[in-house]
């Protein structure tokens, strides 16, 4: 007579413990290439956003929207959610597509909204009517690969900021995310330092998020930004 060979219980346990012990060590790796995937989705969306702002600047003579074809703005046109309204209204992406996949949190613009900053992720370059110079040359069709024209936004963290991507303590300063300049190259960036070039002016360690007279770009709609981007805080 055969008998059937069934497991012992310390096999069994065993068995257990080394499954445990295969899902400890795969976890962390598996957060880690979803919180990858994401970052690549965040940059390959800004990429297609700042495509869609060279479409849009082929039939308004090299100008990004905010800018009318005569390269003039007023302080309506030049705000950031009328930037994205004008893109949207004209079908150049749809709502879900200004959204890192970040922040689940947002409200999914539909035809017939109206842009509030609750509708996007990512900042723009900063455009004002009063300050017409250097960034205002950059919100063009330039092909300048040192002049960034979009990024993840920044939060205010007490004296400091933060990112999407980052979760430090109350103020400390901790930005990294992905960033497109005006060639259409884009990366994800560890720090919101970096040297730049807009216009005639360089700047070797150009924060992105603060303004020329260093006063802080975060709070509830700021609108300041260092020779570079405003930021978009809850």
């Amino acid at each position: 007579m055969k008998h059937s060979k069934a497991f012992t219980l310390i096999e069994l346990l065993v068995v257990i413990s080394i499954i445990a012990l295969l899902i400890g060590i795969l976890m962390p790796a598996l957060a880690s290439a979803r919180s990858s995937a994401r970052q690549m989705q965040s940059t390959t969306q800004l990429r297609g956003i700042q495509a869609s702002l060279t479409l849009f600047a082929q039939s308004n003579k090299t100008w990004y929207p905010g800018i009318d074809s005569r390269g003039q703005m007023t302080s309506t046109t030049a705000t950031v959610e009328n930037r994205y309204q004008l893109m949207l209204n004209q079908n150049y992406f749809a709502g879900q597509y200004i959204i890192s996949p970040e922040e689940t949190g947002r409200t999914t613009w539909m035809p017939g909204d109206t842009v509030t900053a609750n509708h996007y992720s990512y900042a723009m370059l900063m455009i004002h009517p009063n300050n017409a110079g250097d960034r205002e040359l950059e919100w063009r069709e330039t092909s300048n690969g040192e002049a960034p024209v979009m990024a993840d936004r920044a939060i205010g963290n007490g004296v400091g900021i933060k990112s999407i991507h980052t979760n430090p303590l109350v103020n400390v300063t901790e930005w990294i995310g992905s960033v497109v300049w005006n060639d259409n190259h884009a990366g994800f960036v560890n720090s919101h330092l970096m040297s730049t070039q807009l216009g005639d002016h360089r700047f070797d360690s150009d924060n992105l998020f603060e303004d020329e007279m260093t006063l802080p770009a975060f709070g509830h709609n700021a609108a300041l930004a260092c020779d570079g981007l405003i930021n978009l805080v809850d």
